[in-house]
């Protein structure tokens, strides 16, 4: 299995294993996206998921109290 990155200056390299590179080959071909934007949406993605989890942890712990939307329209005088 392939790894490892090689960076310079504002472009990255990656070494990925032939399957796996293929297949994102294959569905950036039936998205009509480069392989570099499909690769830059997965990742934009799972920093979302990431912060998404985040924030669930605070709201879950008490740390982020949730106001319901009803509340919310009243104060600003929509309902």
């Amino acid at each position: 299995m392939g790894g490892g990155t090689n960076t310079n200056g504002s472009t990255v390299s990656l070494e990925l294993p032939a399957g796996l590179f293929a297949a994102l080959e294959k569905e950036s071909r039936r998205k009509r996206k480069t392989v570099a934007q499909m690769l830059a949406q997965i990742l934009e993605d799972r920093a979302d998921y990431l912060e998404a989890e985040r924030r669930m942890k605070d709201i879950r712990s008490g740390k982020v109290k949730l106001i319901p939307a009803e509340e919310v329209y009243r104060s600003l005088g929509l309902q």
